[in-house]
């Protein structure tokens, strides 16, 4: 991540204390991190599919943090992001799952099914504290809720019937 990128996303976080801003001062944000990043990221996506693709490639797990409060905050992700979302999702240096499991449901994404499945039944290092694996367990289930299809659908009732008190439950 570049100066500007990262100047641009912390001014970000430091606006975010805000959690409900009126439309007005969310527009003041946009522009003044349009104006910080010296490119409109948010009129053209593409700019964070690239940001995204380059924090995998070197496995800066900061990087993708800072990036994924970005395109969660201006909602500017979509289809074209799925690919380098899934292959982030499959990563184990990564501590962004929820985050992106989020992500690829509300983009009904088909193509995550199989692996939103696999995470719900993995176990990350970085969630050994209390309910941080039952956090993610629920986001996965709700993701593969959103996606709606037969495909989801037959992966929510194998975790119905896991093991996992959590999952049987909640699938």
């Amino acid at each position: 991540m570049n100066e500007n990128e990262k100047n641009a996303i912390n001014y970000l976080l430091e606006m975010m204390v805000d959690f409900s801003p009126s439309d007005e001062k969310r527009n003041s944000i946009r522009d003044n991190f349009v104006d910080i990043l010296r490119v409109d990221a948010i009129k053209d996506p593409n700019y964070f599919v690239k940001m995204l693709e380059d924090s995998y490639l070197n496995k800066n797990c900061e990087d993708l943090q800072l990036i994924l409060i970005a395109i969660i905050y201006f909602r500017v992700y979509n289809q074209l992001f799925e690919d380098i979302l899934i292959k982030l999702l499959k990563s184990d240096w990564i501590n962004s799952h929820e985050d992106i499991v989020r992500i690829l449901g509300e983009l009904k994404s088909k193509d995550a099914i199989d692996t939103i499945y696999e995470v719900s039944l993995s176990r990350f290092k970085y969630l050994d504290y209390e309910f941080g694996h039952d956090s993610l367990k629920v986001k996965c289930i709700q993701a593969l809720g959103s996606i709606d299809n037969s495909e989801a659908k037959e992966k929510l009732k194998l975790l119905s019937e896991s093991d996992d008190s959590l999952l049987k439950e909640r699938a």
